[in-house]
């Protein structure tokens, strides 16, 4: 694994040693052992526990062959290792179990996104029998042994979750919600818990992959953080709640060749329910996106690789202001109030964009490089990241805040290959 941090680069080694239980590994970096539990992997990043200390990760962008994440606040540009579809064999036992071990295990979660065979197919040991996305990148699990396909199944999938360290909702109605994690004490905040129904179903030919999936998920004691209703005599500052989301996603898959292209579609709706917010009642999670589409198009050739990436998706949900007022207490101090519109009945604009990136490998003596061009943002959407609200003025001010524009990037890699090896 390669990881870019500014102007940095370190190369990495690691692999699974042992694994302890279902989301539970004891793994070896450089060398050294180190325990990892993993609490929590979704689509937009995960959760996991190295050696006693939480991080979390948010995925950004996933290009081909690297992917930008948020660790703890930093961020970072991620290369996949060359050989993580070998390091997966192995660790899966592909390696060392042979003809002991019946059915095929992969030792990492991920979702499947392809099945590389059908029924009755005779498969050789290291050949590719599937397709997994775990962490934003695929991953192929190969055959232990030679044999034969004698059943592939449709599974639905049941999950009872529980989150000692948890994701707290921070409200802030006049700029952007900052949510933070803490540890559940069962006072303040309670251990959260979910409980999570999937079921789908999936087509595939040579050429062709149609898949969908649907999701159900009951989450309890959810937890909101606000100072908006101190003044108003409540002491509470922690809100509990439950939540309940479901949806489906779509994925069709296209496969001639030297080009792979995809089109996905998922649908999410979402309410959280708080008995002392709202009035109690149900009301739109916050920054949830109803409708998101996902177009990827790549083509390979002699070297070089094309890539296209559109993303689209619907305005995420927001509780917006509408005015402040003070009011004069007979001991000359004052209460200020601010006066909102419907708990997350806001939405922001629309969310769209497009990603482009070639790239050429090619050799120098004994020598590889990797020269690409990649440009984020190609026609300069100003997408809207949040709303910031001064109640200084009259009227208020809505200033708007944005994300990135057009980003380009040109990247020059060269690898020197080891002159001993064979």
């Amino acid at each position: 694994m390669e990881f870019k941090l500014e102007d940095i680069e370190e190369t990495f080694n690691g692999e699974i040693v042992n694994k302890i239980s279902n989301n539970e590994y004891l793994i070896k970096i450089q060398d050294k052992e180190h325990h990892i539990q993993i609490l929590d992997i979704n689509s937009r990043g995960m959760e996991f526990v190295l050696d006693n200390h939480y991080h979390n990760v948010n995925y950004l962008e996933n290009q081909t062959g690297e992917m930008k994440i948020v660790l703890d606040g930093v961020s970072l540009t991620i290369n996949k290792n060359s050989k993580l579809d070998e390091i997966v064999y192995k660790s899966s036992g592909g390696a060392d179990v042979g003809s002991k071990q019946i059915n095929l295990r992969s030792q990492i979660p991920g979702k499947v996104v392809s099945v590389e065979v059908k029924n009755g197919d005779k498969v050789k040991k290291g050949d590719v029998v599937c397709v997994l996305e775990s962490m934003k990148m695929q991953v192929s699990v190969k055959s232990h042994k030679d044999g034969e396909i004698k059943n592939l199944k449709i599974k639905v999938g049941y999950g009872h979750h529980f989150q000692f360290v948890k994701q707290i909702i921070g409200e802030n109605v006049t700029s952007r919600s900052r949510d933070f994690w803490l540890l559940s004490d069962d006072v303040d905040v309670n251990v959260g818990e979910s409980i999570h129904y999937i079921v789908g179903l999936a087509y595939e030919n040579d050429k062709w992959l149609f898949d969908t999936e649907f999701f159900y998920k009951e989450i309890s004691n959810l937890t909101e953080f606000s100072l908006r209703f101190q003044s108003a005599g409540l002491n509470n500052l922690f809100f509990n709640g439950n939540g309940i989301a479901k949806g489906f996603e779509t994925l069709i898959q296209k496969k001639i060749n030297s080009y792979t292209g995809w089109i996905s579609y998922t649908f999410t709706d979402a309410e959280n329910t708080y008995p002392l917010l709202n009035d109690g009642v149900s009301f739109p999670a916050p920054q949830i996106q109803r409708n998101e589409i996902k177009i990827f198009n790549n083509y390979e050739t002699n070297g070089w690789n094309f890539s296209t990436s559109f993303i689209y998706g619907s305005g995420q949900t927001f509780t917006e202001p509408s005015y402040k007022y003070n009011i004069s207490l007979l001991d000359e101090s004052s209460l200020t109030f601010i006066g909102v519109g419907p708990k997350n009945g806001s939405l922001l604009p629309d969310y769209h964009r497009l990603d482009v990136s070639v790239h050429h490998v090619f050799n120098i003596n004994k020598s590889k490089g990797d020269i690409g061009l990649s440009i984020f943002n190609l026609y300069n959407r100003q997408n809207v990241w949040y709303y910031e609200y001064q109640f200084d003025y009259v009227p208020y001010e809505r200033q708007v805040k944005k994300y990135l524009g057009i980003v380009p990037n040109l990247s020059f890699k060269l690898s020197f290959l080891d002159a001993t090896s064979s």
